[in-house]
């Protein structure tokens, strides 16, 4: 992996910090490449503290080696909260033209107060910013970037850049589940345990650990 920002990255993390100041939040935001190896180890231990066991049962106990080096990617963008952080990533591959949440940790100080519904509206709003943003759509008309999902075409001009939400997240993970389908996520079709109507079975279903979810934006 080149150890440079791609052109996604720097416009989402122009639009990140757009969006934040404009809501009142303050929070530091920073590409992947700038973050310090104590801030590194920090988000390392938040995600730790709330799914290492289902890390664990997914990964072994060596996850957190695999965890390290996908927090580096050059393209995620950071939002360091004052206990927990926030990690997204542009994707951009056929049928996944996402804004994806790689992590979203919100620590015991932060919980319980509206925290995680409001930051999950304003990566809404930035998603359905970059649906249309034309500086996005140049990059990938001018890269021949091709989507759909069986019968492949270019992207062309009256198409959405960016069409949904997305993120991971552990089947056994019953209260983050809730929440998710309270906010209006749907199974993905790419993920394990999808059925054509995109529903989520909350029963525990030890041969599936996880689910890749996505809320498709209203344009």
């Amino acid at each position: 992996m080149d150890n440079e920002q791609s052109f996604e990255s720097i416009l989402l993390l122009s639009i990140v910090e757009n969006h934040l100041k404009y809501n009142g939040y303050d929070y530091l935001i920073l590409p992947a490449l700038k973050l310090s190896q104590i801030q590194l180890v920090q988000c390392l231990n938040s995600i730790a503290d709330s799914l290492d066991l289902h890390y664990t049962k997914l990964k072994g106990t060596t996850w957190k080696e695999d965890k390290l080096k996908e927090m580096t990617d050059p393209d995620l963008v950071y939002i360091l909260l004052p206990d927990g952080f926030i990690s997204l990533k542009i994707v951009g591959e056929f049928e996944f033209r996402m804004l994806y949440i790689y992590e979203i940790h919100i620590g015991p100080k932060l919980r319980n107060k509206g925290l995680g519904t409001r930051l999950m509206d304003i990566i809404q709003n930035i998603a359905l910013d970059l649906s249309n943003n034309d500086s996005l759509r140049d990059d990938w008309l001018e890269n021949n970037y091709q989507i759909g999902n069986g019968d492949v075409r270019k992207l062309e001009k009256g198409d959405s850049v960016i069409t949904a939400v997305g993120l991971t997240v552990f089947t056994d993970n019953i209260n983050a589940l809730r929440f998710y389908v309270k906010l209006g996520f749907l199974i993905h079709p790419t993920s394990p345990g999808y059925d054509r109507h995109g529903k989520i079975n909350l029963k525990r279903d030890d041969d599936i650990l996880y689910y890749i979810m996505h809320k498709p934006l209203k344009i």
